[in-house]
């Protein structure tokens, strides 16, 4: 289209010469659009021309969005580094008019070149002036369609799904990475009713009030659960934005995912290694306090007693020392799963480090309901246990034990005096 332009610029005013340059907003400067007759040396300077004064004509209307006049190139020191070449070319005068867009951006420059020393007539900048509407068009045209492919390739190539949908839901687009994270084939959701909430993972109203705040123009944010067609779970961080008509009336819905699932299994780990013991998988110091106090602050409501019993391994060091600690480890492992295996789902087994254990009994029924538990729990220990290389090792426990509300009414005076009982349980 441009060098349509340039071609009918010349035709109607021979033997002038026509440029088209174009402004590149990136680069700041003037790229060669059009200009197959002009002379080559100094077409080649045209080129990549920054918006500098007393470059040439072309950078000076660009730079000054106004038409610049240069009647005398070898008197002017407008037309700057241009000069030498237009003058060895044989150009005499040149005049050069911005390319605007509606609101005032800049979009290029056409401008002439004259074999003789003189102004433009007015019918040459009136039609001038004409065609720079008609390659601001030409150069607007190209940029939105540069913009819309780099968009959709934006699109086509993020890594977050992405899938616009009419108001009823209806699926017309859906890029890649949606088929990826959901496992679904893109080109058979396309005019379906896309199911956003699995109704296996969500509460009743949780479907009706995400559509309920997007069709209303509001934006949601939440993180979704849903399952892949080969079963496996996976989370999505789900942003769905209403696009409205320039009636303002909401057409279409725009629905980004983020595949989060490494990132939750991550923070599930975390949560896990911050609440239990690496080496034994046990409730730690933390996670025992936290099950603690609200066992104690349900026992004060509901008048119930809650147990603690702090149970010492006896000989630990001993059987360290002469079997190594990895002996050790493995026995500490083993008398874990047997305390654990001894007591109800509701009772929770702590290790606090070493040798000591916590069991913690919640909801006791009776002052001698925790004798009867300890008596299980050396009963589960009284067998030997395996070590590495086949050798056979039999332990025994101390245990001492502390009631809520009778020996303590805190986490601190509990954990006190059953330590000081476990102390007392070992030296008889």
């Amino acid at each position: 289209v441009l060098g349509a332009l340039v071609d009918l610029v010349e035709n109607l005013f021979p033997p002038s010469l026509c440029a088209l340059l174009v402004y590149d907003p990136g680069d700041d400067c003037l790229t060669v659009g059009a200009a197959q007759n002009i002379d080559p040396e100094l077409r080649q300077l045209l080129a990549d021309l920054p918006l500098e004064p007393d470059l040439s004509s072309f950078s000076a209307a660009a730079l000054r969005r106004e038409t610049v006049i240069v009647t005398d190139i070898a008197n002017d020191k407008t037309c700057g580094r241009t000069r030498a070449a237009a003058l060895r070319a044989g150009y005499r005068s040149c005049w050069a008019h911005p390319v605007l867009s509606a609101s005032g951006e800049l979009l290029g420059v056409i401008g002439m070149y004259n074999r003789d020393a003189r102004a433009p007539h007015a019918e040459e900048l009136r039609v001038i002036g004409e065609l720079c509407d008609l390659a601001g068009i030409a150069i607007g045209h190209d940029r939105a369609e540069r913009r819309m492919r780099t968009l959709s390739s934006a699109v086509e190539q993020t890594d977050d799904a992405v899938v616009i949908m009419d108001r009823d839901g209806n699926v017309e687009y859906a890029n890649p990475a949606f088929e990826r994270i959901s496992d679904l084939d893109r080109g058979t959701v396309l005019g379906q009713t896309l199911e956003l909430v699995n109704p296996e993972f969500h509460e009743p109203g949780f479907h009706a009030e995400l559509w309920m705040t997007i069709r209303a123009g509001g934006v949601f944010r939440d993180v979704l659960i849903n399952r892949r067609r080969n079963g496996q779970l996976y989370y999505e961080e789900k942003t769905i934005t209403p696009l409205r008509d320039p009636d303002t009336q909401v057409r279409h819905f725009v629905a980004t995912g983020k595949d989060i699932t490494a990132h939750m299994e991550i923070r599930r780990r975390l949560h896990y290694l911050a609440h239990h013991d690496v080496l034994t998988g046990l409730a730690n110091r933390a996670l025992l306090f936290d099950h603690l106090d609200n066992a104690v602050a349900q026992a004060r409501r509901g008048e119930q007693m809650v147990a603690l019993l702090y149970l010492d391994l006896d000989g630990f060091k001993t059987i360290n020392d002469n079997f190594g600690h990895n002996n050790g480890d493995r026995l500490l492992k083993a008398v874990a799963q047997r305390l654990d295996g001894a007591v109800r789902e509701a009772d929770t087994v702590a290790r606090l480090g070493g040798d000591e254990f916590i069991i913690l009994l919640p909801g006791a029924r009776h002052v001698d309901e925790p004798a009867h538990v300890a008596q299980n729990l050396l009963e589960a220990l009284r067998s030997p246990l395996l070590l590495v290389g086949g050798q056979e090792v039999c332990i025994s426990a101390s245990i001492g034990i502390t009631v809520f509300p009778i020996d303590g009414e805190d986490r601190e005076s509990l954990m006190r005096n059953a330590d000081l009982a476990m102390y007392r349980a070992k030296r008889t």
